[in-house]
């Protein structure tokens, strides 16, 4: 792993997390984890889960089904831990309820399966490539939704083993 330049980091967040699961969260833990190196010291994991973590998830939800009138916008930051948290609260604030009706029974269905945004939110973060300075865009449409993660396929592998199912970890410890 690589060593962080930023080493003045903290991990309220992680440790949180890492507490409402029952997980000790200790320098151990931290090591094993890949956030500290062998020499003790921050690695670029460590500072992507701190709370100094200067990486975002920028929403932008528009009118209709193009880009142009804003409903509203929205800008995460903070340790990914807590962009993962917030990041699928404001989408699933934003995946409409629908109520229909068989006889007696009420069916409510959300415009998105929960599965699909949680997974293409853990996606767009996880396979991300952190060498680039840009957010992760999330574009909400009346009949769509897109992401947008900065590092396109990683070296070696072509559109077409995607259909194969191969794939190839961008942040293997994240």
């Amino acid at each position: 792993m690589t060593r962080s330049l930023v080493q003045d980091l903290s991990f309220t967040s992680v440790k949180a997390e890492f507490n409402r699961r029952g997980i000790d969260f200790g320098k151990m833990h931290m090591k094993t984890l890949g956030i500290t190196g062998t020499d003790s010291l921050f690695t670029n994991l460590g500072l992507l889960l701190s709370d100094q973590c200067m990486h975002t998830i920028k929403f932008a939800v528009f009118n209709g089904t193009k880009k142009g009138e804003f409903k509203t916008r929205k800008e995460i930051e903070g340790s990914l831990m807590t962009q993962i948290n917030n990041a699928f609260d404001f989408l699933n604030l934003s995946n409409n309820l629908v109520a229909t009706f068989s006889g007696l029974n009420r069916i409510e269905q959300h415009d998105y399966p929960l599965e699909a945004l949680r997974e293409a939110m853990l996606n767009s973060i996880i396979h991300r490539d952190y060498s680039f300075s840009g957010s992760i865009i999330v574009n909400l449409y009346d009949d769509r939704i897109e992401f947008v993660s900065l590092g396109g396929l990683m070296p070696g592998l072509k559109i077409e083993d995607l259909f194969l199912g191969i794939s190839q970890p961008r942040n293997e410890k994240l």
